[in-house]
C-alpha cells in the first residue's frame, strides 16, 4: 500500500508502482481526500481526514478474501511516511499486524519541520498548528519491521530526522529496523538516484521481514 507525499497525486507515482511490481509486489496507490481526482470543492485535506482514508484502505485490504494479510506492506514517502506511521499504529492497536513498513525521506513531526523551515513561528506552534503528524511518538513503540530510506542530500527534510526516527525504532520492539542511505539522494528523487541498490534494499527487506513474520 503506497502513501505518496504532499506534492502531486497518485498519477505521478505510477513509475514507482511499476518498479515495485517488478519486485513481484502488487501495488495499491492511495489517493487522499483533497488530492488528485478526490478533490471536490467542499473537501480539503486534513490530518484527521487523511488518517481516516488510510485506515479505510487498510481495513479494505486486510479484510479482502483474496488477499493474504500476512503479506501486506505499507510504503510512505515524505508526508506519506507520517501516514504510514499512523497506519502501522492503527494496525497494531486493532490486532491487524503488517508484514512491514517502508518510509522514505519522512519527518519526525510538523512541529519539527516548523522549527527548521519557519523558525520565527516556533513560539506560536501551539496556536497555529492544526496538523501535527507526530511520528516521533509512534516510532518508539511500534513492533512492525521498518525500513528507513534516506537521501543524504535531502534539501527539505534534514537527514537527522530520519536518523532520529530510526534510532527510536532500534530502541523499540521493532523486529527488524533497517536504514538504507542513498548517496546524493534528494527529497523527491531518491528513488531515481538510488539506482539498483535502492530496489535491492527494498526487495531484501521485504523478504527478510516476511521471514521474521513466519518465525514469529
Amino acid at each position: 500500500i503506497f502513501f505518496h507525499g504532499n506534492a502531486g497525486n497518485i498519477g505521478v507515482r505510477i513509475p514507482n508502482a511499476v518498479e515495485l511490481f517488478n519486485l513481484d509486489a502488487n501495488v495499491l496507490l492511495v489517493e487522499y481526500r483533497g488530492y488528485g481526482e478526490s478533490k471536490p470543492e467542499h473537501v480539503k485535506p486534513s490530518e484527521r481526514g487523511i488518517k481516516a482514508d488510510a485506515e479505510t484502505v487498510l481495513d479494505f485490504i486486510l479484510d479482502h478474501p483474496q488477499i493474504d494479510p500476512s503479506k501486506v506492506f505499507i510504503f510512505g514517502r515524505s508526508l506519506g511516511g507520517a501516514v504510514a506511521f499512523h497506519v502501522a499504529d492503527y494496525a497494531e492497536r486493532n490486532n491487524k499486524p503488517l508484514a512491514g513498513m517502508i518510509v522514505e525521506n519522512t519527518f519526525e513531526s510538523i512541529g519539527h519541520m516548523v522549527d527548521i523551515l519557519l523558525p520565527f513561528l516556533t513560539p506560536f506552534k501551539g496556536v497555529l498548528l492544526r496538523n501535527k503528524w507526530d511520528s516521533t511518538a509512534l516510532a518508539g513503540k511500534l513492533s512492525v519491521p521498518v525500513l528507513y530510506i534516506s537521501g543524504d542530500e535531502d534539501e527539505i527534510v534534514p537527514r537527522q530526522q530520519m536518523e532520529d526516527l530510526f534510532q527510536r525504532s532500534k530502541e523499540s520492539s521493532s523486529r527488524l529496523p533497517r536504514f538504507h542511505s542513498v548517496k546524493g539522494g534528494t527529497h523527491n528523487e531518491t528513488w531515481l538516484q538510488g539506482g539498483k541498490d535502492y530496489w535491492l534494499a527494498i526487495k531484501s527487506f521485504m523478504l527478510d521481514a516476511s521471514n521474521k513474520r513466519v518465525e514469529k
